[in-house]
Parts: C-alpha cells; structure tokens; sequence
C-alpha cells in the first residue's frame, strides 16, 4: 500500500529553511520573550498620544513589534504546518497566537485616542514633526475607521475575543488535516491510501469507477461529521457577525470589504455578470457530457480531463525549469528573483504524514517568503507551483521596495500576481506545444483554471453572502439549510447536464476559505484582472511589463482598486469581467474546433 512518508524521511533539500527566521526553536523563544517585552512597553504611550513626539516614538515602538509578532507567528504556525500532529509545535502555534492577541489588547486604546484628537489639530502633527509622513496614511487610515472603533474599553473587550473566535477555525483546521483519516481505494491494481492531495489527483483518474469510488469513500467521512462541520462553520459566521454587529457595520459584507475601501457594488457585480451569463458555462458543462458519453455529468466528472490525456508526468525539477522559461516575459531581474525562490529553499515540496493539506505562500517583510506544497508529479501541480511563486514574488518585490508598514499588499490584489504566472505559463505550453492532443490537453486545463478559479470562486462567493445574510436574519445554520443553498446554487450555476449527487451538500464544509469571511470572491476578480495584465504583456503593449512590475512593488501603499487602476484594469466596472468570459468562451470555441 502506497503510504504518506513521515517528516523524517523528506530530504532537507526539499524543506524549507525555516532557520532562516529563527535558527532554532531555543531562538524563538528567545523572541517570544522580547515580543513580550515590547508589548509591555505600548502601555507607556497611554494618554499622551496628543503630543506628536510621543506619537512618532509610539508609532515606531509597535511597528517595531509587529515585525517581531509576524516572525514569531510565521515561524511557530509553519512549524506546526509541517507536521499538525507534533505537540510542541502545536503548543508553539498556539502560544505565538496568544502573543498577537496580548499585544492586540495592549495597543487597543491608541486607535480610540487617536481618533479623540480634533482633526484640525491631528492635520496638524505631519508639520510640526516631519518623521511621521511615513505613518501619516496608515494614521489616516484609522480616521476613515471613525464610524467603526469604539471606546477604549470596547476596544480592549473585542481585542480580547480576537482568539476565542479563532477557535472555530483552528477546531476545523485540526479535524479536516489531523483528525479525518479517509481510508483507501484500489487504483490501477494498488491499494491507496487516500489524503487531501491524493483525492484531487484521484479526481483526475480516466477511470470512472475509481473517481465514483474515490469520491464516495472520501465523503462518507464528511458525511460522519456533518452535524459537527456545519456547526463550527455556523460558528465561524456568527462570529463574524457578531464583530459586524459590535461595530456597527451596515452588514458582515460591507465589513469585510470596507478595510480593502472596495464597494459592495463591485462585490455584486461580480455575481451579477457571471450569473447573467452562466450560459458559458453550461455549455463547457454539457461538452464534457458530449464528450464522456454519459447521461449526467457528476461532480467526480468534473475534473476528469476531457482530451486525450497525453504523458505530462513532469517532477519537480522539471516544473522549476518550465516555470523559468514561462516567465522570461517578465524581464531578467525577475527572472534573478525566481531563481532565488527556487533555490534557495524558500520552499516545503513533499507531502508528508500530518503536514498541512494545499498549498501557500507566506511574505515576510524581515525575511524571504516561504512556501507550501504537497507536490505530486503532474502538470497541476507544476500550475501550484507556479501559481505560489506568484505570490511569494509579489512579497518580494513589495518588501524590497516598500518599508514596513506599507509592504503588505491587500489579499484584494495578491491574486493577480499568482495568476498572472499562470497565465503566462499557459501561453507558454500552447505556443510550444508539438502535437495536437496535447494542445487539446492544455487548452482543456486552460478552460478548467476558469471553471474552477472563475465561475466556481464567484459560486463559492455567492454562497457565502447568502450564509451570512441568512445568519443576519437570525436564521439558524444547520447542516440541512446549509447544504440545501449549496446544492441549489451547483444546480443554476452548472446547468441541466449536471446531476446533483448527494455529496454535493457536503461538499462546502470542506473548505478551509469559509472560515475567511468573503475571500473568495477575490480569486475571480484576481483572475480576471490578471488575465487583463497577461494578455497586454504577452502582446507587447507598450509599458505593460513596467506597468505590472511596479504593481508588484507598490505593495499595501494605496487602495487595491487605485493600484489596478494604475495596472490598466478598473473592477468598478463589468469590463474585466465581461473580458474575462469573453476569453473563455473564445478559448471553448478552440477547443471544441480542435475536438472536431
């Protein structure tokens, strides 16, 4: 039987160099006691935020702890990540948290104190003390948050709740990755073991009866925790309710976006385009019909390859390569970067017995980004790969050309990046490709990045407003009104040729990206930004690549809609997302003639 490796048995060329934050766990804790130190301190600066010399030095002590909490933070959750059965690790994550929260807490009071100063004499401080324009939009930031911050005392309650609503997160975090053991399959004459990572790869066998089996034995433990599942998702929701409540907000959605100053109109749109033309997508839902000779199409169909899956097995090593040549467009000094990425064990390759399910990229601004896989031998994961190397570019050039507090760039626009790269490492295969099954097979993997990071992305976004709306309304989130709303949602976004499998209704307790509140969205926005972007650089718009190459340096320095803007793409409007379909339906148009 084909078993998960331990974490021992992955060659360190392989793992990340974690030693690159902290040289060893002794190191870390050596931070955490600084981190504690320095929080400490914040208490000091209470009441005396009117003088703006006592501001400037104020300002500089909690940036100066913030980058010691993010490294403190990084480094304990990845450690964990590795392997979510470790105890000490588990203990290390779990304490990294209670010092955010701490100094969460200890710095509570400034934003209300801030905001007690008349704005008159506030404009004032930026003249009378030069060293603090560095912090003058992110003190400005807090005066656009008025409305929303409370009394002191309020403030330091919701501070204090910040870990306790985390729990329902991290609860499903250790039952969906540490707890869940989902059993095996016989594939191709082997008994597998099946794992998150395996599942998607199983998903993709030609053979039906696997998928069907695959996919029967992997819910069947889901189905066993249905109760549970939905009810740390209904927790998740009213905890983000609860903090819309406290606050203020008008409702959970214009919460989530008011911090990226997007409008719920953009949010809406997005909905609203792709639904009025669903019809695309029916129509690549009934060519695999067509093309399987079946009378539905099942959700175990939906990944299976429609053309001819020609021999794309492409290891690591042989990925990194392709990646290069894909991005050459981008420029050499890029190119100097991603090579340091790839190198340099930025990167946590292997899957491993415990280790975290997916993939990320995780920016820091006091060290290099960090990524992780759980890398199988095929072309979707060499698109992972490519895709994280996105992000993690994007954390590069951004802290390089950013200081501190302005560095981090909005999830809002993280995903334009990733995409971006897949994009170019499309076109890429395509130009090159040497025969017609495999144009065919690439074309096919081209309309599933806009199936599943498109259309499915902007269902997954649908289904959340209709959650929260639900619990707004007091209505009660149990796993029957739960799975009903996803399942009727599968059926209009997908069509009659789709036949809607029990299975289905559980399907949204899975995801991890529910317990972000209304981050998912940002993935069809990101794609369709990105295709925008890709396609200008491709076809040698004059400054496209200059264009693109300074939104990857601008970091967290403006609002993402103005950064786009300056990128060439304006989501106020329907026109990236009418492009966006517009190109898949010209990209199904190929395939189909390609198909005959």
């Amino acid at each position: 039987m084909k078993k998960q490796p331990e974490r021992s048995e992955v060659p360190e060329e392989l793992k990340w160099r974690l030693e690159d934050i902290f040289c060893s766990d002794e190191e870390w804790e050596k931070g955490m006691s600084l981190l504690s130190e320095m929080t400490g301190k914040m208490s000091g600066y209470k009441g005396k935020l009117g003088d703006p010399d006592i501001l400037l030095e104020a300002m500089g002590s909690s940036v100066e702890a913030e980058k010691l909490s993010e490294k403190v933070y990084a480094y304990a959750k990845m450690r964990r990540d590795e392997d979510n059965a470790n105890m000490r690790h588990q203990a290390m994550a779990a304490r990294a948290l209670s010092a955010l929260v701490k100094f969460e807490e200890e710095v509570s009071y400034m934003a209300p104190e801030l905001l007690a100063i008349p704005e008159e004499e506030f404009a004032s401080f930026f003249d009378r003390v030069e060293k603090l324009m560095p912090y003058k939009r992110h003190l400005y930031e807090i005066v656009r948050k008025r409305r929303y911050v409370l009394s002191e005392k309020e403030e330091r309650i919701l501070a204090l709740s910040s870990e306790m609503a985390d729990g329902t997160k991290n609860a499903f975090s250790m039952l969906n990755n540490a707890d869940i053991k989902f059993g095996t399959v016989i594939a191709d004459n082997e008994e597998i073991e099946i794992t998150h990572a395996r599942f998607g790869l199983l998903m993709r066998h030609p053979d039906r009866n696997v998928r069907k089996e695959t996919f029967e034995v992997f819910y069947r433990q889901y189905e066993g925790r249905k109760n549970t599942l939905s009810a740390l998702l209904s927790g998740s929701v009213k905890g983000d309710l609860f903090y819309t409540r406290a606050r203020g907000y008008e409702s959970t959605l214009a919460a989530a976006l008011f911090e990226d100053n997007v409008p719920v109109s953009v949010y809406q749109g997005l909905i609203e385009a792709v639904n009025k033309h669903i019809g695309s997508l029916h129509r690549y839902i009934s060519l695999r019909k067509k093309a399987f000779n079946i009378d539905k199409v099942h959700l175990y169909d939906l990944y299976a390859p429609i053309a001819k899956d020609v021999e794309f097995g492409i290891n690591y090593v042989e990925a990194s390569r392709l990646i290069r040549e894909a991005l050459a467009p981008l420029g050499s000094e890029y190119a100097e970067v991603l090579d340091e990425a790839l190198c340099g064990r930025w990167i946590d390759v292997m899957e491993n017995r415990g280790k975290t399910s997916g993939a990320y990229s995780w920016g820091l601004w006091s060290a290099h980004p960090f990524m992780l896989l759980n890398w199988q031998d095929n072309l979707d994961n060499a698109f992972i790969l490519v895709h994280e190397l996105g992000h993690a570019m994007h954390s590069r050039y951004s802290s390089a050309a950013q200081p501190y507090i302005d560095a981090h760039y909005k999830i809002f626009v993280a995903e334009v990046a990733s995409t971006v790269n897949e994009a170019l490492m499309m076109a890429h295969l395509i130009k090159n490709a040497d025969s017609k099954e495999k144009k065919a097979m690439l074309l096919n993997h081209h309309l599933e990045s806009f199936r599943t990071t498109f259309f499915r992305q902007t269902m997954f976004a649908e289904f959340e407003a209709d959650m929260h709306a639900a619990a707004q309304r007091n209505e009660p989130l149990t796993a029957e009104s739960i799975g009903k709303d996803y399942t009727g949602l599968n059926s209009r976004y997908h069509g009659q040729d789709m036949e809607i499998d029990p299975q289905v209704a559980l399907e949204c307790l899975r995801v991890p990206h529910f317990y972000n509140s209304f981050y998912v969205y940002k993935y069809a926005t990101g794609f369709a930004s990105a295709i925008a972007i890709s396609r200008a650089i491709l076809e040698g718009e004059a400054g496209a690549r200059e264009r693109y190459i300074d939104f990857l340096k601008a970091g967290g320095s403006d609002y993402p809609l103005e950064i786009l803007k300056k990128a060439g793409v304006d989501l106020t409007t329907d026109r990236p997302i009418m492009n966006c379909i517009n190109v898949f339906d010209e990209t199904l148009s190929e395939f189909e003639k390609l198909l005959g």
